[in-house]
């Protein structure tokens, strides 16, 4: 035996290299997702899959699939920033792996999207950021009826199906995540669901980890939904465009620009769809358009535009419009400029 490997035997150490827990489709290990999986872990603990492998699709949808430990994301997000979304689709065999099967059914799928949201921002870095968001929708939808956990535990109503999807349900989800772990922290989050996996009853599960009936714990959430829910809006006014960038109908816009935004009157809710229409052939593209900040939507130009252009843009369209955080849809509106 060598003198090395008697002092790693010693020491209880191992010159085996540590595993990589992400491998793409033909078993190429993806080491850059390795804090991800730690995050995982972190909350998961042993019921985190030690291999899950990663597929691309070209749909806009990502999924997961817990017989295989696979899940397949959106070649969009993978292009852009893809340990966010590997986290939310992993969280999804994780919890089901912790639950025995029980998140992915349809009475408790809302929790499921829930905490997969929650565990994605953590991943992202913007967990802050996401939570108020997440709240004031929740808060919204609530306060109006549109939410109840009744209606959640009916996920594909709740959720919709494509093409019309009701993606304002993740953050109700999301909120009811938040409420536990901020009531009762990540550890007894994690235990309930433990239980919820066991008993496959959610009143069962509640009381006997949280000592509350479902009924209590809705209570609890909606009285704390009420805290939470921020001034969304300037006025009482319907939900507008307050300035255009350039100006609506201006006649000198320098081609040099980079980016042209538009600012609302209300927070906006960033999961919705941009519903944004450009022409994509004289420099500016819906492709580019992103939530610069809650209130304002711009679209970059890395090129710049072309000049004695003019341009016109379309925010909304038929069946496709977006939305503030209190589900106010903003008129289809044209924006026009021109350049020099």
């Amino acid at each position: 035996m060598s003198l090395l490997l008697s002092m790693l035997l010693a020491a209880g150490g191992c010159a085996c290299p540590r595993p990589v827990h992400f491998v793409d489709l033909h078993g190429n290990e993806l080491k850059s997702l390795e804090p991800c999986w730690q995050s995982l872990h972190r909350f998961f603990g042993e019921a985190t899959p030690e291999r899950i492998t990663i597929g691309y699709t070209p749909e806009s949808a990502s999924s997961f699939s817990v017989g295989s430990d696979s899940i397949t994301v959106s070649m969009n997000e993978w292009a852009t920033n893809p340990a966010p979304i590997v986290a939310h689709e992993s969280s999804h065999l994780a919890l089901s792996h912790l639950t025995q099967g029980a998140s992915a059914t349809e009475p408790f799928r809302f929790l499921d999207e829930g905490l997969a949201e929650y565990l994605q921002h953590v991943v992202a870095g913007d967990l802050p950021a996401y939570r108020e968001e997440a709240l004031a929708v929740a808060a919204a939808d609530r306060a109006r009826g549109a939410i109840s956990f009744a209606a959640m535990r009916s996920w594909q109503t709740c959720f919709g199906r494509p093409p019309k999807r009701n993606l304002r349900a993740y953050a109700a989800g999301a909120s009811v995540v938040f409420f536990l772990v901020e009531r009762w922290g990540e550890p007894k989050l994690r235990a309930f669901f433990a239980e919820l996996g066991r008993t496959r009853d959610l009143d069962q599960a509640t009381r006997a980890k949280i000592e509350l009936s479902v009924e209590q714990l809705e209570a609890g959430w909606t009285a704390w939904l009420k805290t939470q829910r921020p001034a969304m809006t300037d006025s009482d006014e319907p939900l507008r465009i307050v300035r255009f960038s350039p100006a609506q109908g201006s006649k000198s816009v320098s081609a040099a620009l980079r980016e042209v935004e538009v600012e609302l009157s209300s927070d906006m809710f960033g999961r919705a769809p941009l519903c944004l229409q450009t022409p994509c052939n004289d420099g500016l593209c819906y492709t580019e358009a992103y939530w610069k900040s809650p209130r304002i939507l711009a679209v970059r130009a890395p090129k710049g535009l072309r000049a004695g252009t003019r341009y016109e843009l379309r925010i909304g369209a038929a069946g496709c419009q977006i939305q503030s955080r209190s589900g106010e849809k903003l008129p289809v509106t044209e924006w026009s400029f021109q350049t020099r």
